[in-house]
């Protein structure tokens, strides 16, 4: 439910900003997500959290942090740590609701 969460989130935000068309009959198209290397999104239930976030996951070696939204951060490692490990972590802290590799989806026409 999380996973569909933080991807219902992307695609929202992307079809929010490029999805509008002054063309009626244009037909926007949403592509598979690609997964990008080394990124991964975070769901924090606590906004004050958000800037704990990169201490949780700082010793896997945080390349990048950024705020998203409120209570979204996208965090970059140096080198994947791999999805299965950061899972694991996230569990530990009942404040992370979630934590989703960060899948790129490409809207193509209607623009």
């Amino acid at each position: 439910m999380k996973n569909i969460f933080l991807m219902q989130v992307s695609v929202f935000i992307l079809v929010g900003l490029f999805g509008c068309s002054s063309n009626s009959n244009a037909v926007t198209q949403v592509t598979t997500p690609n997964i990008k290397p080394k990124e991964y999104l975070v769901m924090v239930s606590d906004v004050k959290k958000v800037d704990e976030v990169k201490k949780v996951f700082a010793k896997y070696g945080v390349a990048d942090f950024k705020i998203i939204t409120k209570d979204v951060v996208k965090v970059t490692f140096k080198k994947d740590p791999g999805f299965s490990v950061l899972k694991r972590t996230a569990k530990k802290y009942k404040w992370i609701r979630a934590i989703e590799p960060n899948r790129v989806v490409k809207i193509t026409g209607g623009m």
